[in-house]
């Protein structure tokens, strides 16, 4: 039995990066709501994800047209500063895997909506 997975991965950056006003939001909801955008996992079954930002009140939504896994996690850099060695928040990375047999052929549905809003 071959199986295998398609990936639609984004980088995103809200204003307010990994402090406290920001925060994932997901559908159905997780039981450790909320989020940090500075954390890192796994999701299945999530068909929506929100990153809010209650600072500038700004709100980015991607929805999924079926069910997909969702890993999370933050993007880094290393800076050499005269303190020394910084990791800085550059991002976080989503990546939404969609399930597909491939030995069943065919067609395969993996859509998706991206908006944003005031909250």
């Amino acid at each position: 039995d071959k199986m295998g997975r398609f990936c639609v991965e984004l980088n995103l950056l809200l204003p307010c990066c990994e402090g406290p006003a920001c925060q994932y939001r997901f559908t159905p909801e997780a039981k450790d709501e909320p989020i940090g955008l500075g954390s890192s996992g796994e999701l299945k079954g999530i068909v929506g994800v929100a990153l809010a930002d209650t600072y500038t009140g700004v709100i980015l939504k991607i929805e999924a047209v079926i069910p997909v896994t969702l890993w999370r996690f933050p993007v880094h850099t290393v800076s050499l500063s005269e303190g020394g060695f910084e990791k800085i928040y550059q991002g976080s990375c989503l990546a939404f895997i969609f399930p597909h047999a491939f030995d069943q052929g065919g067609e395969m549905v993996a859509g998706m909506r991206v908006s944003a809003e005031a909250l």
